[in-house]
């Protein structure tokens, strides 16, 4: 099996919609290439070709022909994840998986002089879950593609365990590139690493039981009778690292999601289910006492209030209608941002503040308000929200037990 990760370059791109347009053969890198009318030209298919073209001719040499017809591909929740690719090199078959994680296009899987494990399947959803694990969806079960054997409760959520994922709440991407000449930052986490707990298939719009979960780790640092047999992290020099998704966690985010009487509205947990929820599990675990601190002000969230129950310690849970979750990485005078949007309710909590203070090259400011966050998304644990961008805060809460 061989697999490579790639960039589009702009002659593929122009190469893929003459495909798209003509429906024949066309010339790239002096190979003749032959497509079924199913390749459109979309960023799979554009990811797919640069990629065949390399192996087949590392495999087969330069005298090629190649073509290929596409098949929509599944996550293991039944949302789009991406294209099996069955092609043939020289009128020899074989197979690619192309996939769409958070808005990272790769190929999973080249295989040649290899059947297709889907190539037998009719009126079905075709799964990829992950490396060489091809499931279908018929008649409102999950099989093994290759053996058609029925999958029970246990050995799916298993697989949820390694399974890719495709998009999140049809998150949207969007990416921005500032250029400064200086800039300051006013920053600080309540841990080096901190919690970053995700939910659980098994527990629908349990967004809130997630945030919950995640504010209970942190505090269980400290009053260690809150998750009972249980060490929240460990200590490396004079930071903290806390530990991420386990058997016990996912038995505080059950215990909570029923605390709270999740969906018990039909939308997920409300503001004073999670309240309610938080108050009977603290005093059922240690019969400990907890606070909610608003972060509000006249109706609207306050920053700087956010910043200074941080400061004392407090983690801060998140009410949301609309949100983003930012990845920042910089070089040289630019920070680039890639930032990933949905349109949906969530619940997020945040341990952390970055303030940012630009100068801008044209010698204007500029200030990015970011809170550092645990979304409870899978693949996407952490990052930096925007408090300012394409989001609602419907109520944000410091929260501290006693």
């Amino acid at each position: 099996m061989q697999k490579k990760k790639v960039l589009i370059n702009l002659f593929l791109v122009v190469a893929i919609i003459i495909i798209a347009l003509t429906g024949i053969y066309v010339v790239a890198q002096n190979i003749p290439v032959a497509f079924a009318m199913e390749l459109d030209g979309n960023e799979y298919d554009q990811v797919f070709l640069e990629n065949i073209q390399v192996l087949a001719k590392d495999n087969y040499g330069a005298d090629i022909n190649i073509s290929a017809q596409k098949e929509l591909l599944y996550d293991i929740n039944l949302q789009k994840l991406g294209y099996v690719y069955d092609f043939s090199v020289n009128e020899e078959k074989g197979y690619a998986i192309v996939i769409c994680t958070f808005g990272e296009f790769e190929v999973a899987e080249v295989f040649f002089n290899t059947k297709n494990p889907y190539n037998s399947l009719n009126d079905c959803k075709r799964i990829y879950v992950c490396d060489m694990t091809y499931l279908y969806f018929a008649e409102d079960s999950y099989y093994f593609a290759k053996t058609n054997e029925l999958l029970n409760q246990d050995l799916l959520d298993s697989l949820r365990e390694v399974a890719h994922f495709g998009s999140y709440d049809d998150l949207t991407y969007e990416s921005e590139t500032i250029n400064f000449s200086s800039k300051s930052e006013d920053t600080y986490q309540l841990a080096k690493k901190h919690p970053y707990l995700i939910g659980s298939d098994s527990f629908p719009d349990g967004c809130a039981a997630v945030t919950g979960a995640n504010i209970i780790q942190f505090w269980d640092r400290y009053k260690t009778n809150l998750i009972p047999n249980y060490n929240p992290g460990s200590s490396l020099a004079s930071n903290y690292l806390y530990y991420g998704k386990s058997a016990t966690t996912d038995k505080l985010t059950s215990d909570l999601f029923y605390d709270m009487e999740t969906n018990s509205t039909g939308v997920g947990a409300t503001i004073d289910q999670f309240k309610t929820g938080m108050e009977k599990y603290v005093k059922r675990n240690g019969n400990y006492q907890i606070s909610y601190n608003s972060c509000m002000s006249a109706g609207n969230f306050d920053y700087n209030i956010a910043k200074n129950y941080i400061d004392n310690g407090w983690p801060i849970a998140l009410f949301l209608s609309m949100f983003n979750v930012v990845t920042i990485k910089t070089q040289n005078n630019s920070d680039n941002l890639s930032i990933k949007i949905s349109k949906y309710n969530h619940t997020m909590t945040a341990f952390g503040y970055k303030d940012i203070t630009y100068t801008l090259t044209n010698g204007t400011k500029r200030n990015d308000k970011y809170l550092v966050v645990a979304t409870g998304i899978k693949d996407l644990t952490t990052g930096y929200f925007n408090i300012s961008y394409k989001t609602n805060i419907k109520d944000a809460f410091g929260v501290q037990i006693n």
